[in-house]
């Protein structure tokens, strides 16, 4: 990694992850938000016992991405080699991963690292009249999530979902998705520190993430240009790439970390998994 405020830890001085102290684990992860585990041996036959240690609950991925390694909670990141910008994994949705586990099998050989940007430190560097207006305004995504349906039926049918800014909720027996209006700050309070953080889904393109129809505010206003340059800006300064290797593995807080991924040559091979904690044991 490119940034010298990321803690990292080494197979040389552990060799093995379940020897590296839990509490200094913790310790390095509830104040950096970001660990690299670097040079160790058996990381992809570990990788799944030691992100039970911090799981709860695995969030539910989306259908288009493919299963791998043998486990229902390891899946490929989004194929393709075209540039996404930075976003927070699945913060438009109603669920949202606290944390994000990213496993190097292959890096590319030229280009396509995944990007980072820390958003605590994007929501301090914003002017204040852009935090005032994100702090009083949420956002609209007005979404159309495909789900495994086992009963068939026919037309929509409405839907409850206990989930605060779900609206307009209906099930699609048809298209097997569930639609909906979901309501989102921009802003959130990161659960591991209580700082205000600009976590969400507002600089990606549409096309990297189909499960997004439209994105408003929640007034169905475009959020102003000037306001959408700063973002832009400020996050760029702050915006930092990884330098993969081979077995390397990540672990990020998704509600204080932006992830995006640079463009490559077509045809490069590059092969990272990735496994998302929903609901976290920190």
């Amino acid at each position: 990694m490119t940034n010298n405020n990321l803690y990292q830890f080494h197979g040389s001085e552990y060799r093995h992850l379940k020897n590296i102290p839990r509490k200094l684990l913790y310790k390095e992860f509830l104040n950096t938000g970001f660990i690299l585990f670097r040079d160790f041996d058996d990381i992809e036959s570990d990788l799944i016992s030691f992100t039970d240690e911090f799981t709860l609950r695995y969030a539910k991925d989306t259908n288009r991405r493919e299963t791998r390694l043998g486990n229902e909670n390891i899946k490929n990141v989004d194929i393709g080699n075209k540039e996404i910008k930075l976003h927070s994994e699945a913060s438009f949705a109603p669920s949202w991963p606290e944390i994000l586990w990213f496993f190097c099998k292959k890096p590319s050989e030229q280009d396509g690292n995944t990007t980072f940007c820390d958003a605590v430190k994007l929501w301090n560097s914003l002017e204040k009249d852009t935090k005032v207006f994100f702090l009083g305004n949420p956002i609209k995504y007005v979404l159309y999530l495909p789900i495994d349906i086992k009963k068939k039926s026919k037309g929509k049918k409405k839907w409850f979902l206990e989930e605060i800014g779900a609206s307009d909720v209906s099930l699609n027996w048809e298209t097997s998705s569930l639609e909906m209006n979901l309501l989102r700050f921009g802003v959130t309070e990161c659960r591991f520190t209580n700082k205000l953080s600009f976590s969400n889904h507002l600089l990606v393109d549409l096309e990297s993430e189909p499960q997004i129809l439209s994105r408003t505010l929640a007034n169905n206003q475009k959020i102003p240009q000037d306001i959408m340059e700063e973002i832009s800006e400020k996050s760029s300064k702050l915006t930092f790439t990884s330098n993969w290797k081979k077995g390397d593995l990540a672990m990020l807080d998704n509600k204080r970390f932006l992830h995006g991924r640079e463009s490559f040559k077509e045809g490069s091979e590059r092969d990272i998994v990735l496994v998302q904690t929903l609901k976290a044991k920190i």
